[in-house]
């Protein structure tokens, strides 16, 4: 190996060292969900019953409303996770999820001789991402995205195999995880069309990838009724979009579903988003003389999804920054070799990670993107009413609980069934009936900071 070789090979080492710095300084950080504490309760009610819940449980206000549960199997496993290692086991498990996504995105377009076009690429997808690396079922699915990728990438490989079929595998589970299923089935819909448009243009058709991509797109969609909401279950994402939609009642007051561009968005998150647009954009243009139908296609569609609203940034960044690192290699494969650039580049990447890496760490970086984190394992007791709990399992008041949204998941977590709670985050229960839901007359009112409901639910 010569010295050339050996400074590729040290730099890619650090870059690789760095970003997985950076992805613990984001992800290793205290529980600060409210849905944490009714998806671990359901997991523990799954296993207690032998079944997945169909009714609601929890809940004085709508006692056996319908409960379309897509979320079970992740419910299972933080239930798993957490008897074995408690809620320090929860903070660990997300670290390795985020590793997994990491990896899966960053495999795709390696190159150790330019570890800094990825470095640039993925340390970006980090920063954009980090809002959602949260122990909910939304980050198990930027895993199978990822995977998804993976495969798709791998099977364009000459005598690689059908990887694609893989993404069959893939769907079973992400259907029984969380409803952004229907993310994974447009992605292989996504790759189809880009080969089809392809074959157009160069008036020669891959016959046996588009056979093979069309008959994963069969699959996968039939995937979606292997639930055991069965056709529910499949058509939960239509469900889902008129309740979590930009343009829905919720959107007013649940920051995650506002716009990009909304008043609560963050000068840092808007720039980091626009770097990672910006950057896709140009190598997409630089590269177009080879650029792919796919990725224009990909690029076009979860750019959509990421203005729709904020909670999309994450599958915006996880799905653009491998077509990032891809165009960037492919058109500067066309350049002539410029070592000195290189090696600034790579110094450049390496300091960037490095005190974005050491700005996580200490929380500054999280809160500069616009919600605040610190490090450490088990649960961020401020973010709770630990108080009200406590004066409660004390003086074991008579009648229902009156308090915020936001708080039911921890009541009913550690309450029920003694007691039952006002509403919780399951916006699938109460969506539809949620308007007509009234406080109680005469109720316990906990966390004073709470004056009651959102004025939509009133």
């Amino acid at each position: 190996m010569d010295g050339a070789a050996r400074t590729d090979a040290r730099t890619a080492w650090i870059v690789s060292a760095l970003l997985a710095a950076l992805a613990g300084a984001f992800s290793l950080t205290r529980i600060q969900s409210y849905d944490y504490w009714w998806q671990l309760r359901t997991g523990r009610w799954i296993v207690e019953n032998g079944a997945v819940p169909f009714e609601d449980v929890y809940t004085y206000t709508v006692p056996g409303a319908a409960y379309l549960d897509i979320h079970w199997l992740h419910q299972l496993g933080l239930h798993a996770v957490h008897s074995l290692a408690g809620h320090g086991g929860i903070v660990v498990a997300k670290f390795v999820l985020v590793l997994l996504v990491l990896g899966l995105a960053g495999s795709i377009g390696w190159r150790r001789e330019r570890a800094a076009v990825s470095g640039v690429a993925l340390g970006l997808m980090l920063a954009l991402a980090s809002e959602r690396f949260l122990p909910r079922p939304e980050l198990p699915s930027f895993v199978l995205l990822a995977a998804i990728a993976w495969l798709l990438e791998r099977d364009r490989r000459p005598g690689a195999g059908p990887y694609a079929w893989g993404v069959v595998a893939v769907q079973l589970v992400w259907t029984n995880l969380h409803g952004l299923f229907a993310v994974g089935i447009a992605f292989v819909g996504l790759h189809l069309a880009g080969e089809i448009l392809d074959g157009f243009v160069a008036r020669h058709f891959d016959r046996a990838r588009c056979r093979r991509l069309f008959g994963v797109l069969l699959a996968s969609l039939a995937m979606a009724f292997v639930n055991p909401n069965g056709v529910d279950g499949a058509l939960y994402p239509l469900l889902q979009f008129g309740m979590i939609g930009p343009d829905t009642a919720g959107a007013g007051w649940v920051a995650e579903l506002e716009r990009f561009f909304g008043p609560t968005a963050h000068p840092l998150q808007q720039a980091v988003a626009v770097a990672l647009c910006g950057l896709t954009l140009a190598a997409l243009v630089a590269n177009r003389r080879r650029l792919e139908a796919r990725d224009a296609l990909v690029f076009g569609a979860f750019l959509f999804l990421a203005l729709s609203a904020r909670r999309n940034l994450a599958l915006f960044a996880i799905a653009v920054a491998p077509i990032l690192v891809r165009n960037a290699h492919a058109w500067l494969d066309t350049r002539p070799p410029a070592r000195g650039l290189s090696r600034v580049a790579a110094g450049l990447t390496v300091t960037l990670l490095l005190v974005g890496t050491i700005d996580a760490a200490r929380g500054e970086l999280s809160r500069r993107l616009g919600w605040a984190r610190s490090l450490g394992l088990g649960i961020a007791e401020r973010t709770y009413p630990e108080g009200a709990l406590a004066w409660i399992e004390r003086e074991r008041p008579e009648g229902p609980i009156f308090h915020h949204m936001s708080d039911g998941g921890y009541l009913l977590f550690h309450l029920f069934p003694e007691y039952r709670v006002m509403m919780d985050g399951r916006l699938e229960v109460y969506y539809g009936g949620a308007r007509r839901l009234r406080p109680p007359e005469r109720a316990v009112r906990v966390r004073c900071r709470v004056a009651g409901l959102p004025q939509q639910l009133l």
